[in-house]
């Protein structure tokens, strides 16, 4: 083996051929053209959903809307249906 300034270049050269020929080279051919494809999908897919992220906003805002006014509403039968003080003193009632 002949050396050079560049020292481990000269020893990754020599492994280079033999890693990337067999089931290593097909495993990282295969796994690289998976990440390509899934890259070039990645921007339709984030702004596909954009759109149902803003309706999901404007349903949760309605859903809570509505909770908000069940809960005055639950909020104002409890304090019609509180005992009043002047019927506290009553006797049998309850």
């Amino acid at each position: 083996m002949v050396y050079s300034p560049w020292g481990f270049f000269d020893f990754y050269k020599g492994i280079e051929m033999g890693m990337m020929t067999g089931g290593l080279g097909l495993v990282f051919t295969i796994f690289a053209f998976a990440l390509a494809v899934l890259w070039f999908f990645l921007p339709f897919a984030i702004f596909g959903t954009k759109d149902k992220l803003a309706e999901i906003i404007a349903e949760s805002k309605k859903t809570n809307a509505e909770l908000a006014r069940i809960s005055a509403e639950l909020a104002a039968n409890r304090t019609a249906m509180a005992p009043r003080p002047s019927d506290a003193g009553r006797p049998g009632e309850v």
